[in-house]
């Protein structure tokens, strides 16, 4: 079919320019008059607007289906007036006309004509004509069928996001979690017992560890990074013996590479040795003694001590016991590195302040689904300023962190935003939503876990699309001691892995902790832990402000609060 309208092959030429001027000098030598460029740019909107997963399911195609017979229906019964359909209908009439000899018979035959699909009426100002016709349609809509328009989760959400944010690469968003570390490992140990031990060593196992350091959980404070060096069996090391001492000794070529922070204060060298009887009585091969036995040694070092020792090539000596020592050489077999690392981060409270929205509500608001203030609504909003702290540079002290994010809330509106900003970029925005936008998506469970609740739910994305849906709703359920409480109930849908969240605030333990897989935030103490294989950090910072804005939202309030508040004083 594809040769009987064109000269152009159907198999696309990887090798061939596919420029716009070339594109475009294609087009004209094939007398098209219609501006396909700008037919495709327009389709971005039109995916966007489909996107959600409910266009996936098999009864919300089937509903689709139906109402696009109907919208066809209506068609024939206004003649040529221009009807406006919402976009469940419209992606059953794109599908349509992918099949354009099927398409052109089956219009002829139920309306008589070929529907133009014109999708260049796209200004939604009001008082234009896709405003106008959008109303009337609903009106006729009502008038033929005796139901509502407008079905949940078909309905308008704003432009794509694409190019109204910051283009955050995987190397931006992994710099918040990049340290300058110290590459360690070990090249050899030696174990030195006297020639008359009684017990001789079988095994050994060293460790270092990061002293008085609680990075990833602020409420634990005896935690501290851990890295092994090495585990080495010395049975089948024959031990070499001289000057009434025997030594055990291995070079290792492999050993385990391990990166330390440059500034990180003190570390400890843990030796593990385990040691047997070098001659065994009856009584230890029948159990009645002790065969083995695990001995340490720990030895605390300052940072510039600990480097200093490895920079001049001394050994690190350990004492496991007074016939048993432990001699280790530490070496950098490589210069200082970028490595991916755990963070803490601390939110710097900020006051809410008053601001007007402008003319351009995304030059305030970002990619939200309301492009225009409508007539007569306040322009007034409230706003708030949180920066993300953390400690750097040679002292440790708290400094900014290049993250910081921007609350707004308008009452007149109804509308909420939370957003990020790397430097002074938006990077990713969270907006409240209704039930027009995800009204039949299952996974948010709106209908089972939610449906006796006045749930809200705010829309994360970022400049590549939608990355997730959060879902708050207020409760009065369990009980602790024999008394109700009252929490926060929350699920987060993860668009990008096809995964849910489901928690409260408070947990059943009364704690303002969330988890969002290894990383953390205290609530109350405003304490964020990034954890080094997090991929997405603007991602989690968002929606941890999220939960944060519906905890506040979703809390009921009695309908006369001054009344309420004067009272309690």
């Amino acid at each position: 079919m594809w040769s009987a309208f064109t000269e152009e092959p159907y198999d696309l030429d990887i090798n061939r320019d596919y420029s716009q001027e070339n594109a475009e000098n294609c087009l004209e030598k094939q007398g098209v008059g219609y501006d396909l460029l700008s037919a495709c740019k327009r389709q971005a909107t039109f995916f966007y607007q489909v996107s959600l997963p409910h266009f996936r399911y098999k009864e919300f195609l089937s509903r689709c289906l139906e109402r696009y017979s109907m919208y066809l229906c209506l068609q024939k019964l206004e003649g040529d007036r221009f009807l406006v359909p919402c976009y469940d209908m419209d992606i059953v009439w794109h599908t349509h006309q992918v099949h354009p000899v099927t398409y052109a018979a089956d219009m002829q035959e139920i309306l008589g004509r070929l529907l133009d699909h014109d999708d260049s009426v796209n200004d939604r100002t009001p008082g234009s004509k896709l405003s106008t016709t959008s109303e009337s349609t609903a009106k006729l809509w009502r008038k033929y069928f005796n139901q509502s328009f407008a079905l949940p989760g078909a309905m308008y959400r704003g432009k794509p996001p694409e190019g109204l944010l910051l283009d955050l690469t995987q190397k931006m968003k992994e710099s918040f979690l990049l340290e300058e570390r110290l590459q360690i490992s070990c090249d050899s140990f030696q174990v030195v017992t006297s020639s008359g031990c009684s017990r001789l060593p079988a095994e050994i196992l060293l460790t270092l560890q990061q002293v008085g350091s609680c990075q990833g959980n602020s409420s634990d404070q005896s935690f501290s990074p851990e890295w092994k060096l090495f585990q080495v069996n010395l049975e089948n090391i024959s031990p070499e013996i001289r000057d009434n001492t025997k030594i055990w000794s291995r070079k290792l070529s492999s050993a385990r590479v391990v990166s330390l922070p440059l500034e990180g204060g003190a570390y400890s060298l843990l030796a593990k040795v385990t040691l047997v009887k070098a001659r065994p009585s009856v009584k230890t091969l029948l159990g009645f003694s002790e065969y083995h036995k695990t001995c340490m040694a720990l030895q605390d070092y300052n940072f510039h001590q600990f480097y200093q020792t490895i920079q001049q090539g001394r050994q690190f000596e350990l004492d496991i016991t007074d016939e048993v020592k432990v001699c280790v050489s530490l070496s950098m077999p490589a210069a200082a590195a970028q490595c991916r690392v755990q963070k803490e981060f601390t939110i710097e409270p900020g006051s809410f302040y008053e601001c007007t929205i402008p003319e351009n509500i995304e030059a305030l608001w970002g990619p939200i689904p309301l492009e225009m203030l409508p007539l007569g609504v306040d322009n007034n909003c409230r706003a708030v300023t949180h920066r993300l702290m953390q400690k750097g540079g040679k002292d440790q002290e708290i400094q900014f962190s290049g993250l910081s994010v921007y609350l707004i809330h308008s009452l007149p509106l109804g509308l909420s935003a939370v957003q990020v900003f790397v430097g002074s970029k938006m990077a990713v925005v969270g907006h409240s939503v209704g039930a027009a936008t995800i009204g039949c998506m299952k996974e948010l469970q709106l209908d089972t876990r939610f449906s006796n609740s006045a749930w809200r739910a705010m829309l994360i994305k970022d400049n590549t699309g939608d990355l997730g849906i959060l879902v708050a709703a207020w409760r009065k359920e369990r009980s602790i001691g024999g008394n109700g409480q009252i929490f926060g109930d929350f699920l987060y849908y993860d668009l990008e892995n096809n995964k849910s969240y489901e928690f409260t605030l408070p947990d059943a333990n009364g704690k303002y902790i969330l988890k969002f897989d290894d990383s953390s935030v205290d609530m109350v103490s405003g304490i964020v832990n990034i954890a080094a294989t997090e991929q997405n950090i603007t991602h989690k910072i968002c929606l941890i402000f999220s939960v944060s804005t519906l905890y506040l939202l979703v809390q009921p309030y009695p309908d006369d609060i001054h009344t309420w508040n004067d009272n309690r004083e």
